[in-house]
């Protein structure tokens, strides 16, 4: 054995899903990989001579395996693993909420093309404030009609909502500089929806490469996101998914592994 090949091992892996339904691959975002393999096996016992139970081998019962990923990037596609169910296009109202503090001038203007609240409707029904009173509880603000200029001060604790999220506030809250929360609506032609569909079964391909270039491959045709147990932290800087393997019918195992003699070319 020359010192190269001893040398030779795994850098890294990267991996492909394939949705067995629509044929389409999707690239995974980097991750870091646990193969369960899942093996289960019954071991055989014997009694000897002076009583003693001892083993005389064992043999395999069972093999579910499970990919155990971990992703950095929180893709569309993860968050479709987490939850087994498929994103879809989709129109409608998209809910909003704002925390901000009262102007002096108890003026915010409206924002523009692109910014979150564009579209807005004057005096939108699913438009309510509120605000922090005394033993800091919650107190509601009262809305009334949008006026682009009003004939009379605002009274106190009133609000307006007008168009694109423009907004008016009664002098009291101008002067004290409160911190008000806002909750409304906007209309949306097109945005992506988590759906009812689920996200079905996956051709799994993961690339391992070695320091001499060369590839271990990894493949299954069957493979199920398994979504009993998970949780999706927003913040955390890891999202697990687990990826089980499923047999196909006739087949003798879930996955196959190979190794290629050609080389990665860049």
């Amino acid at each position: 054995m020359t010192l190269k090949n001893f040398q030779e091992t795994i850098v890294s892996g990267s991996g492909v899903l394939i949705s067995n339904e629509t044929g389409i691959p999707f690239d995974l975002p980097p991750f870091q990989m646990t193969f369960d393999l899942g093996i289960e096996e019954a071991v055989q016992e014997v009694i000897g001579p002076t009583g003693l139970k001892g083993t005389a081998g064992s043999y395999q019962t069972a093999e579910r395996a499970m990919l155990n990923l971990t992703f950095t990037h929180k893709a569309p596609e993860v968050i479709e693993m987490v939850t087994g169910r498929k994103w879809k296009l989709s129109s409608g109202e998209i809910d909003l909420a704002k925390q901000i503090t009262v102007p002096s001038s108890g003026i915010v203007p409206p924002v523009g093309t692109g910014t979150e609240g564009f579209g807005m409707l004057v005096d939108n029904p699913n438009s309510k404030a509120s605000k922090i009173g005394a033993f800091r509880m919650t107190l509601p603000l009262k809305r009334v009609p949008w006026a682009a200029e009003p004939t009379a001060p605002l009274a106190e604790d009133e609000w307006m909502q007008g168009p694109n999220f423009a907004m008016r506030f009664a002098p009291n809250l101008a002067a004290k500089r409160e911190v008000v929360t806002v909750i409304s609506s906007v209309p949306q032609t097109s945005y992506l929806e988590l759906g009812e569909e689920p996200t079905g079964s996956y051709s799994v391909v993961i690339l391992f490469t070695y320091t001499t270039g060369n590839r271990l491959i990894l493949t299954a045709g069957n493979g199920a996101v398994s979504v009993a147990g998970n949780s999706l932290d927003m913040n955390a800087a890891e999202t697990p998914v687990k990826l089980r393997l499923d047999q196909e019918p006739g087949s003798c195992y879930s996955y196959k592994l190979k190794r290629s003699m050609q080389k990665v070319a860049c």
